[in-house]
């Protein structure tokens, strides 16, 4: 495994991680989220994937605007966070 796969494999745990202090562990039907050890291979690719799609949309609109406008989203997503 070299460093750019396990950068986004780092990413897709982080984001797995966030996902899961925000959700307070519990998936859409209310029941525990496993821990990213926990998970199958195929579901730890599907995050993997949603990194890469989310570091293409930064790319395309510039990394600076990209975080501009991520906060904004945040603020009009979540305005207590």
């Amino acid at each position: 495994m070299d460093d750019t796969e396990r950068t986004l494999i780092d990413l897709a745990r982080r984001g797995y991680s966030a996902y899961g202090d925000h959700a307070g562990w519990r998936n859409y039907a209310g029941l525990p989220m496993p821990r990213w050890e926990q998970l199958g291979d195929p579901i730890r690719a599907h995050w993997v994937h949603a990194v890469c799609g989310i570091l293409d949309a930064a790319d395309n609109l510039g990394a600076r605007d990209f975080v501009a406008a991520v906060d904004e989203a945040i603020d009009r997503i979540d305005p207590g966070q």
